[in-house]
């Protein structure tokens, strides 16, 4: 086994020029059958390198965690041509979605469906929660930790969040624009877009329409920030009050 271990690590970072070599490489592979933690170990440098590699590999040393995880972290593509069984496999499960959050949809459905595993998921990666199941993207935990994140995901988050006050507010303090995706109930609440302008007037732009000729909303406003004037009726622009 010594011999294969120093040839392996003396091949080439070219993957095409090398391949031939590589395939004969992997024949002797085969007919050993067996993967101790030294050749694992000049494996897991190689596929690190070049994650081709990994697809060239018989099928014992294919179905390897620590292969399987070092070939992912080089290419998300490689997750689809993993073994079906090594699918199931929790903790590369896990570091596929922690480099790739896109893979969340390529998951097995016990995985996206639960609970636990999600939360690991977002604990490693808030990005996941683009690609979460509708279910998830409702629960506040899960898109204040995204928000916090990337305030950008917000606009992934489902129906409930976005009649969720406090959610509204916590992200118009970040991005005043995001107001634009509040459900139609808090745009037209008036008590709501009062506590909204006292964040920032201009979410006037994206509420109610009825606001912009409302004297109470237009003095708040005003007071805050002079410029929110121009979003108001000519009525009100050309009041005295």
């Amino acid at each position: 086994m010594d011999h294969h271990i120093k040839s392996l690590e003396s091949l080439a970072s070219d993957f095409e020029s090398e391949k031939k070599r590589i395939l004969n490489f992997v024949n002797k592979l085969k007919e050993e059958n067996n993967c101790n933690d030294e050749l694992i170990t000049a494996l897991n440098r190689i596929i690190d390198y070049n994650g081709k590699y990994y697809e060239l590999l018989p099928k014992h040393l294919k179905k390897n965690k620590q292969i399987i995880i070092t070939a992912i972290r080089f290419n998300s593509s490689i997750y689809n041509n993993i073994p079906a069984d090594m699918k199931n496999n929790k903790e590369i499960a896990l570091e596929a979605v922690k480099c790739y959050p896109c893979l969340m949809k390529e998951l097995n459905l016990v995985f996206q469906n639960d609970y636990n595993f999600v939360k690991e998921a977002m604990e490693l990666n808030p990005k996941v929660y683009r690609y979460l199941i509708a279910v998830w993207r409702q629960y506040p935990d899960f898109s204040l930790k995204a928000i916090e994140y990337d305030i950008g995901l917000f606009i992934y988050s489902g129906s409930e969040i976005r009649d969720t006050e406090q959610t509204i507010l916590y992200g118009i303090k970040e991005l005043y624009t995001l107001f634009s995706v509040a459900s139609d109930r808090l745009k037209s609440d008036k008590n709501f877009v009062i506590n909204a302008i006292k964040i920032n007037p201009f979410i006037l732009t994206y509420a109610d329409k009825k606001f912009l000729d409302d004297f109470i909303i237009a003095k708040i406003a005003v007071s805050i920030m002079g410029s929110s004037l121009k979003l108001f009726s000519e009525r009100i622009k050309n009041s005295r009050e």
